[in-house]
């Protein structure tokens, strides 16, 4: 993933409990009533922040979406198997800690005892196998480099387990930082509905700071905080990620006070540093630009 992105989701995370991403600078409304007429999503006063989403998002399974707007939605609902620090970019614990073994071939994870689903169904090892043998399975994602690795996932019980690998991997974790959790017992066990499952477009239960409470594809998606979420209850009680992919239109929807937040560069960047009712900051880009094809025979 783009160093600079994950940079951006994780800063506003330790902030504010909550994710958006998207590379360039940050700039808050820092008087907003944050909300507007026009949206239909639940939008009350000082307890929410609404956020500029760069587009419409595909999926809520992360595993089946690597574009910018599900990602900024998938950190709201999913846990990572690994956390990065957010100025050197390290691997950190989060949800887990770990051991290596001195050969470096085995990681022996401990999952944290308090961490649960919103349904109160612990997040345990069988997710992470769930989730590993699904990314290598022959379902079509662009996160099987992260875990080609993995030779064997050894249960040990419902808060341990071992990643075994095929040789030695520096990259390793930080490749696991990358992989969202979901839970295993809303699927089939033989990944026969991974792709199709209601729940990829309708996620009752999370993992992650929030809950899904409504979403209006094109338009908005409204969260809650959850509160049993294991890293705490997120600081703002209700968040709404509102569409605008064109920048222009979210930097005029910043300053009139409809966004609280968003990601730009280049020239918008210039039009509101000198606006002294919003907040920025800014950060060094070091993502990568690239076009990919769709070279897949449609019949």
């Amino acid at each position: 993933m783009q160093r600079l992105r994950l940079l951006a989701l994780l800063t506003l995370l330790s902030l504010l409990a909550l994710t958006a991403c998207a590379p360039g600078a940050g700039v808050t409304d820092a008087d907003a009533d944050a909300g507007s007429a026009d949206t239909a999503a639940p939008v009350e006063g000082s307890d929410t922040m609404v956020i500029r989403n760069m587009g419409n998002l595909t999926s809520w399974n992360p595993a089946l979406t690597s574009d910018g707007a599900s990602i900024q939605a998938r950190d709201l609902l999913w846990p990572s198997l690994v956390n990065t620090d957010n100025t050197s970019g390290a691997p950190v614990p989060g949800l887990q800690t770990w051991k290596v073994s001195d050969d470096s071939l085995t990681y022996t994870f401990h999952i944290r005892d308090d961490a649960v689903w919103s349904d109160g169904t612990p997040i345990s090892s069988a997710d992470v196998k769930f989730m590993i043998d699904a990314i290598q399975s022959p379902i079509e994602t662009v996160y099987e480099t992260a875990v080609e690795k993995i030779e064997a996932v050894n249960i040990i019980d419902e808060k341990n387990y071992e990643l075994v690998l095929s040789e030695i991997d520096c990259a390793f974790l930080s490749g696991l930082a990358s992989i969202r959790l979901l839970p295993s017992h809303k699927y089939a066990a033989d990944f026969s509905d991974f792709e199709t499952s209601d729940f990829n477009m309708n996620p009752d239960v999370s993992g992650g700071p929030y809950i899904l409470e409504e979403w209006a594809p094109t338009e908005f998606e409204a969260y809650d905080a959850n509160p049993d979420y294991w890293g705490g209850a997120p600081a703002i009680p209700h968040l709404v990620n509102r569409v605008m992919e064109d920048a222009a239109i979210g930097v005029q929807a910043l300053q009139a006070g409809e966004v609280d937040y968003m990601t730009m560069q280049g020239d918008l960047f210039q039009q509101i540093t000198n606006k002294d009712d919003l907040k920025w900051s800014s950060f060094p880009q070091t993502s990568v630009g690239f076009l990919s094809l769709n070279w897949k025979d449609p019949n």
